[in-house]
């Protein structure tokens, strides 16, 4: 970063006054303080052919000699007043307009000049200079074309393109015109020094040097050129050189704010950051609008750690300055640093914006993007950064560069660390893994040899009314869902993917058709149940058996103070790790427990190979509620709604990873569960079956949960199976 002298050459017309004794007025340019009286006593007293519009015309031009832009512009209107066509009064006040910054009255009276003299280069480029103000470079540099092909030796023109060349990034074409003006006026140091400053754009600090020395050696008591060499010297490295020139600069001009700033910035390389900021503060008391001399030393506390001040100096930057890319930048580094992330992404892209090649912008958003843990964003803009070249505003491109390359190296090294450690705990994993299937084999072949030599003959039932039978067997349709793999934090039960495949041979007897899920996401888990109650099958004769098998989890809700059970899909987060998203990503009892309500179905029974609770479990059925039912009562029942929910678990109990729920569940359908040697095993018998035998196997603690809906209507009729027995007769 620099300072750079971007000279606009502009030039007031003024006109001999014809009149006798108008030498005075008419040295309004040399002389303002002896025109202003001698111009005035003519206008009052204009002895006869005095050209009274020329000698307000000059009026004008002492007073705008003076400063007194206003008054000025007064008499220039005056002077129009006299002589609506007078072209040198439209110019000399469209360039008082510049000088207060009303770009657009400047351009307007530039305009009308150049409808009544269409070939003035002069006027060309002052048109041009008053579009360059408003950022309008590609009309600027149409205009300055056109002064230059009126006259193709116009240095002014050619200052100004080149200035419109670098403004638009085009620094060959800028050195192109900024040679021409070293041609044209060779004991002028003004092409000298353009041509240094866009060198220094470039990265060719030598070069810019060279011009440097050359504008010294003409001009060598002026402050200007000092510093801007000694900006290029600390660019190239060479901070001593860099500290003697700028210290020549303010021996030559104690009150230049430029030598100020650019010696901060050569403090600041030398690591002496309260001398930096000390000259920051002395350019800006020379020059309190600055936008320079407040993003030198926002920069500078900054790297002291100071950032709400330097949180306050940026941001009066950016208000002197709003289209400042480099006050952006400093300002998006500043705000991500104090942890406003937003706030710099937001001056990252308008910086990016503004400059598109702007190297820093691209390597401050990359680190944002960083802090944010949104790597695949830093890396893109870090590359970028890189692509970009490192000759364009090298004094922070070179550095920037090289962060962005010390970035994606550490990203880089991370990454591959993060591999290899995956790559490791992958491999302990699978070793873990094969232990745990071997150990889960060897358990189930025991539990199902203990189960064996436990299980009761069972007797052979009486026939069943064929009545009954043709309303049983093999009638209706059961859903197996099972959750053996999960994503995100939960334990895998492998032991879920053969349930299911024998739980499927076994209900296959019972039901019209069955069919299996296995490892659905939540979302496929709430859409396949809700279809299959309230879908196909939601019709008023049907008969519908759920099977669910994976983690479940019980929350308390504050506000009801109630228990809410939840099931999961392969995708739900781990409850203890993050409850909120926990239950934001899984299937609500009560959402299960509304579409039952809702289902024309007949007889709906689920049962839950999964642990949680909930207000409808709080009263459980028990074994003194059962009577035997005689086939009257059957019939009944099997004419009335039911809905009916079995679980394996309680709250706080954990699914266990074997088979004993599934095995025990086919053993009680097979007749251990048929109580009173009927032939019919009911779901309330079921309930207790399973609440007696599971505890007594598991490998965990388990105490299945079984009950109706909590709805009297809806708990008039009995799912009744028939025994392994009848059903397979």
């Amino acid at each position: 970063m620099r300072w750079v002298a971007r000279l606009l050459v502009l030039l007031l017309a003024m006109p001999q006054a014809r009149a006798e004794g108008v030498a005075q007025c008419d040295r309004a340019a040399a002389d303002p303080d002896a025109a202003i009286p001698a111009c005035t006593q003519l206008i009052e007293h204009p002895p006869e052919g005095t050209n009274v519009a020329g000698a307000y015309n000059n009026r004008g031009v002492a007073k705008f000699g003076k400063g007194y832009l206003d008054d000025a512009i007064a008499d220039f209107t005056s002077a129009l007043n006299q002589n609506p066509k007078f072209v040198d009064a439209f110019k000399n006040r469209g360039l008082a307009y510049k000088m207060q910054g009303a770009a657009d009255k400047a351009i307007d009276d530039f305009n009308k000049a150049i409808r009544l003299n269409g070939n003035s280069p002069e006027l060309y480029n002052l048109r041009g200079a008053s579009l360059l103000d408003k950022l309008e470079f590609n009309r600027a540099i149409a205009d300055f074309e056109k002064a230059i092909s009126l006259n193709q030796k116009y240095r002014n023109a050619f200052v100004n393109r080149g200035l419109a060349f670098v403004f638009t990034r085009q620094l060959s074409r800028a050195i192109a015109d900024f040679d021409m003006v070293v041609r044209l006026s060779p004991r002028d140091p003004l092409g000298y020094l353009n041509r240094a400053m866009t060198r220094m754009d470039m990265g060719n600090f030598t070069g810019a040097i060279a011009d440097y020395d050359e504008a010294i050696r003409l001009d060598p008591n002026t402050s200007g050129p000092y510093t801007r060499r000694g900006e290029a010297w600390r660019l190239q490295g060479n901070l001593q050189r860099s500290l003697d020139d700028h210290n020549k600069a303010i021996a030559l001009n104690p009150v230049d704010p430029e030598a100020y700033n650019n010696r901060a910035l050569t403090f600041k390389d030398l690591g002496k950051l309260a001398e930096a900021v000390a000259d920051c503060d002395q350019a800006i008391v020379l020059s309190k609008n600055s936008d320079f001399a407040y993003a030198t030393r926002g920069l500078i506390l900054q790297l002291q750690g100071n950032l709400w001040r330097s949180l306050t100096d940026l941001n009066k930057a950016v208000e002197l300055k709003p289209n400042s890319p480099v006050a952006l930048t400093f300002r998006g580094d500043t705000l991500r640093e104090s942890g406003n992330i937003s706030g710099a992404m937001e001056d990252f892209n308008k910086a990016i914006l503004i400059l598109p090649d702007f190297v820093a912008a691209y390597t401050g958003r990359g680190l944002t993007y960083e802090k944010k843990g949104e790597v695949a964003n830093a890396k893109a803009d870090y590359e970028k950064a890189l692509s970009l070249s490192a000759e364009v505003d090298a004094g922070l491109a070179r550095p920037s560069k090289a962060k962005a390359r010390e970035r994606l190296a550490a990203l880089a090294a991370a990454e591959a660390a993060r591999a290899k450690e995956a790559a490791e705990r992958a491999e302990q994993e699978a070793r873990a893994k094969a232990a745990a299937e071997r150990t889960e084999q060897e358990a189930r072949a025991k539990a199902a040899a203990e189960l064996a030599a436990t299980s009761t003959p069972v007797k052979l039932p009486p026939q069943i009314p064929g009545d009954i039978q043709k309303v049983l067997q093999h009638r209706g349709h059961a859903l197996l869902i099972g959750e053996s793999h999960y994503t995100r934090g939960w334990d895998a039960l492998p032991s879920v993917r053969d349930d299911l495949q024998t739980l499927k041979a076994g209900l296959t007897p019972y039901f019209e058709t069955v069919e299996t899920v296995q490892d659905p996401t939540v979302s496929q888990l709430r859409d396949k149940m809700r279809e299959f109650v309230l879908g196909k099958w939601n019709t008023p004769d049907e008969r519908l058996f759920i099977y669910y098998a994976g983690h479940g989890f019980t929350d308390f809700n504050q506000a009801s103070r109630e228990n809410n059970g939840y099931i999961t899909g392969s995708d739900t987060p781990r409850y203890d790790l993050n409850p909120g998203k926990a239950i934001e990503n899984a299937v609500p009892f009560t959402e299960i427990d509304s579409w039952n309500r809702q289902t024309r179905a007949r007889h709906v029974l689920m049962v839950f190979d999964s642990c949680f609770s909930g207000t409808l479990f709080q009263t459980m059925g028990t074994e003194e509620e059962l009577r035997r039912k005689d086939l009257d009562g059957i019939r009944r029942m099997l004419g009335q709604p039911v809905r009916y929910y079995i679980t394996s678990g309680r709250k706080e109990e954990m699914v266990t990873a074997d088979s004993t729920f599934a095995t025990l569940l086919l053993r009680g359908l097979r007749g251990e569960a048929d109580f009173f040697r009927q032939g019919l095993v009911s779901a309330d018998q079921l309930g207790i079956y399973l609440s007696r035998e599971v505890p007594k196997h598991s490998q965990r603690s388990q105490t299945p949960q079984f009950s109706s809906i909590g709805n009297a209507k809806l708990s008039e009729g009995q799912f009744f199976f028939l025994t392994g027995i009848v059903a397979t007769r």
